[in-house]
């Protein structure tokens, strides 16, 4: 009977000839809590627990105590001998990637983080070319431009080369996941399987669009890696099977892509060049949405994220909160009742007539408020006629699922993940 009755709507509805008007909402939910702006020339952040670590081509590596993130403050410094490129942390060690060019020449420092205000070197390895990007595992892999090298730290004063693997041109970025590496540089982004260290074999390659500058992946989900792609933004390809690549969807940012750094599972933090940090909600891969913007003292170079997202450039150091404008709701639940059927349906249109007030409203700046999030199922962040011909055409099987506003989600993070396809939900 119910859905005797969606029909029937579906049929009187769509003789109406409804105009959505494009919201171009962006949720301005990053907060700058504290800076320090005393650096020389910052390019690359981590951050641990109560510290933040920036390397700076001036000053070296300078430890930060950023316990109160209002107010952080230099606990520690250590000069190193080539520009830093890159850090990485495992407990009390750094491993960080350093290089210059004319004339080429790389390192990767070993430093003993243990004593804050006291960082001292443990060892080092020297390479003719610049080292690029520096991830740790068992073994430390360091990316330059002629690929990347695997090294042996277990003796931190004698670290020893165990492989160099050739790629086509430099890789700017590495990660490693289990018995994968996933690279990017010119010849596109690449997974690299190392179950037998010393002979790693590609998998396979994507191409993207732009350049890959850098990327990111979740923590939680092995399911998709995340690139920022100079002029052509965020690329977000499947990594579900490694031997098949492919993209799933991409986003635009104000400017070039060209950092990335993943947090919440549902969130990614990118650096727009010379318009500063933005945050991405990505939990629809084929669907991402922009939902924050915040400027940045000078160029953007580095970005990092633990419980708060660090971002280094100008002469600064800045960390910022993301704060989630969120609301308590079933998306599609009109009439408040804690499910999503066709009834709510019926008293979309019947609230749109000039019938009684959905009971749920959010305040979600800069939405004007009230706004009925629920009903907002096509995610434009407006509830209009245009949700209602959306909700009949959804249950009619023309669209997988159900939207919400990127900048009011609902509360509940597994409703997130699934709109549209729980039952819970529907």
């Amino acid at each position: 009977m119910e859905r005797v009755a969606q029909n029937n709507l579906a049929n009187a509805l769509l003789a109406f000839i409804i105009v959505a008007i494009p919201s171009g909402l962006l949720a301005q939910n990053l907060v700058n809590i504290g800076s320090y702006d005393s650096l020389g020339y910052p390019v690359a952040v981590t951050a641990q627990g109560d510290y933040a670590y920036v390397l700076d081509n001036t000053m070296g590596l300078v430890v930060f105590d950023v316990a109160d993130p209002a107010n952080p403050y230099t606990v520690g410094q250590l000069s190193l001998p080539l520009w830093g490129t890159d850090i990485d942390l495992e407990g009390d060690t750094a491993y960080i990637s350093a290089g210059v060019s004319e004339p080429y020449s790389g390192a990767l420092y070993i430093v003993d983080l243990s004593d804050k205000a006291n960082p001292a070197m443990l060892g080092s390895f020297d390479n003719q070319w610049e080292f690029y990007d520096v991830d740790a595992d068992n073994y430390i892999y360091v990316t330059d431009g002629n690929g990347f090298r695997a090294i042996d730290v277990s003796d931190p004063a004698n670290p020893t080369q165990i492989i160099h693997y050739t790629a086509a041109g430099y890789v700017s970025d590495l990660r490693k996941r289990g018995n994968y590496l996933y690279l990017t540089g010119p010849a596109g982004f690449q997974v690299v399987v190392v179950s037998d260290i010393f002979n790693p074999q590609i998998l396979d390659t994507c191409d993207t669009p732009g350049q890959p500058l850098a990327l990111a992946l979740s923590d939680y989900y092995a399911t998709e890696a995340y690139i920022a792609d100079g002029d052509s933004g965020v690329q977000i390809i499947s990594i579900a099977d490694p031997a098949n690549l492919f993209i799933v969807g991409e986003i635009q940012l104000p400017d070039r892509a060209t950092e990335i750094v993943m947090w919440d599972s549902w969130y990614l933090d990118a650096l727009a060049e010379d318009s500063g940090l933005v945050t991405i909600l990505v939990d629809q891969p084929a669907s991402p949405v922009l939902t924050g913007h915040a400027d940045t003292p000078g160029r953007a170079r580095g970005i990092a994220y633990d419980d708060y997202i660090f971002v280094v450039g100008g002469q600064s150091l800045g960390i910022f909160e993301f704060v989630e404008t969120s609301c308590d709701y079933v998306i599609g639940d009109i009439n408040g009742n804690g499910s999503c059927n066709g009834i709510d349906v019926t008293f979309g249109v019947s609230y749109l007539k000039g019938g009684t007030l959905p009971p749920i409203a959010c305040d979600c700046p800069p939405i004007p408020y009230p706004f009925y999030a629920a009903g907002d199922i096509n995610g434009n962040c407006v509830f209009n006629g245009m949700d209602i011909v959306f909700f009949v055409l959804y249950y009619r099987g023309h669209y997988p699922r159900l939207n919400y506003c990127a900048a009011c989600p609902p509360a509940n993070p597994l409703l997130r993940r699934v709109a549209g396809r729980s039952e819970t939900i529907r």
